[in-house]
């Protein structure tokens, strides 16, 4: 039981152990700002291949099946959502950017951590730069194509599992 235990934390999905270390090994070259948003969206994947792991071994019928899918789609529309706007914050001129906020070592440590997570979703500057892009587009304009099919799949889910 420990072991698993382990294995599940070292896991690199951010904010568990091995997500921390993928996140200080990632720093060494990008920065740590850098490192902590692609970290944190590795930790985004793993937390829906968790669920969607568990659905599946789980093999519900009807019933199951909807809340599964319920819960996805939520998850996904929250995903899309503040994607959507990191987004739209990419593609500001310049001069309408907002300012960038302190880090988030120094929120967790002044602020509640509520208020922490609302400046974190809210946004700032930092998250006007592209840090990659693959065939153009960014990781948050990935983000939202995949989080987009993963809702229609999902809403096709709820609508017919009667079918299942």
């Amino acid at each position: 039981a420990n072991f698993s235990l382990v294995a599940f934390n070292m896991l690199p999905a951010f904010p568990m152990d091995g997500g921390r270390m993928f996140r200080s090994l990632l720093s060494i070259k990008l920065g740590r700002l850098r490192a902590t948003r692609i970290a944190s969206y590795l930790g985004n994947f793993f937390g829906i291949a968790l669920i969607a792991g568990i659905a599946a071994l789980h093999n519900p019928r009807t019933l199951g099946a909807r809340v599964y899918a319920v819960i996805g789609f939520i998850i996904a529309a929250i995903g899309a959502g503040i994607a959507g706007r990191q987004t739209w914050l990419q593609h500001l001129p310049p001069d309408q950017v907002p300012e960038c906020g302190p880090g988030l070592d120094f929120m967790l440590e002044m602020y509640p951590l509520g208020e922490t997570i609302m400046k974190t979703l809210r946004g700032s500057g930092d998250c006007a730069v592209v840090d990659w892009s693959f065939l153009t587009l960014s990781i948050a304009e990935w983000s939202i194509a995949c989080f987009t099919v993963l809702i229609v799949v999902l809403a096709t889910v709820i609508v017919r599992a009667k079918n299942l």
